[in-house]
């Protein structure tokens, strides 16, 4: 438990750590951005990525509520040694644009990807996923497999949109309109009784509520359903795909049916994990580079160590 506290309470401190990260529209317009991040226009909407390092790119994609630096912290640093690694802030999320209807997300965030790899004239490139970033990974390689050379979905797996599912996210959105951050999620991944629990969920609860905007995370997630795959595309699969998840994660069912229905993938189970502390366990990001580094489709380029971060 204690463990788990300390995770915890890394990720809140990583919230909090990013708030400069987090402003408004009109903030971030009045904020010089440091050489590696850069703004782009998706069909009208503003979107704030990172772009760091040379080599085969690697497009990093976070997890609901989060942001690139949250999600990929560490990660970023040791992948962009080898790769390019652009990491975006999703709609909704971070310092892009904020909208608050639901046709605004679901395959607009897949098509946001598109349009990145389009803006920096990228043809081909790893689409890496965490939780969120997992569902539009998997979309991504359905709709684009021509666009891929790898997939990785992280903290997630096949999505199937059933009565559970659908009361999870319908009562998750109804607590964000209402303004009292995604309860339901939080309680839902991490699973237990006691005032401990109660307490972790209640500093989570308002690090999110200070860092996001709660009527377009409502919107955002309204949408999941967008992201739903038919099982034949699935199992037609040729794109080589990692689907790696921690024991303790709630959606590790989810993992575990992808396991037994998609084709050419490898699923990878991290001891210990839980769904919020699995990114920052260096079996991870281990097994992360391993798979990446195997399905490279050029030789890794050379750079000077002073880039090495």
């Amino acid at each position: 438990m204690r463990s788990r506290f300390l995770v915890l309470a890394a990720t809140i401190f990583a919230f909090s750590s990013s708030m400069p990260l987090l402003a408004e529209p009109s903030a971030a317009k009045q904020t010089k951005l440091p050489p590696d991040r850069h703004e782009f226009d998706s069909d009208g909407v503003r979107i704030h990525y990172l772009d760091k390092g040379e080599g085969e790119p690697i497009i990093l994609i976070h997890g609901f509520g989060a942001n690139l630096d949250v999600n990929w912290a560490g990660i970023i640093n040791r992948l962009s040694q080898d790769y390019r690694v652009i990491a975006i802030d999703n709609r909704g999320h971070g310092r892009s644009h904020k909208p608050h209807e639901t046709e605004d997300y679901g395959i607009e965030m897949v098509n946001d990807v598109i349009r990145l790899m389009d803006h920096l004239k990228i043809k081909k490139a790893h689409i890496v996923g965490y939780s969120m970033g997992a569902l539009i990974s998997g979309k991504f390689l359905a709709e684009h497999p021509d666009r891929v050379i790898s997939a990785v979905i992280g903290g997630m797996g096949w999505l199937q949109i059933d009565d559970q599912w659908k009361k999870l996210m319908d009562d998750v959105a109804s607590s964000l309109d209402q303004g009292n951050g995604p309860i339901p999620l939080l309680e839902f991944l991490h699973p237990g009784e006691g005032e401990t629990k109660q307490q972790e969920i209640e500093r989570i609860n308002t690090v999110f509520k200070f860092a996001n905007d709660q009527k377009a995370l409502a919107a955002c997630i309204r949408s999941f359903p967008q992201f739903a795959i038919e099982k034949e595309t699935l199992e037609k699969n040729e794109r080589p795909t990692l689907c790696i998840i921690g024991d303790r994660d709630p959606f590790k069912p989810y993992a575990d049916k992808t396991g037994e229905i998609m084709g050419n993938v490898k699923v990878v189970i991290i001891p210990g994990g839980d769904h919020n502390g699995t990114p920052r366990k260096a079996e991870f990001l281990q097994q992360l580079k391993t798979f990446l580094d195997s399905h490279r489709e050029s030789p890794a380029t050379a750079k000077p160590k002073a880039n090495a971060a």
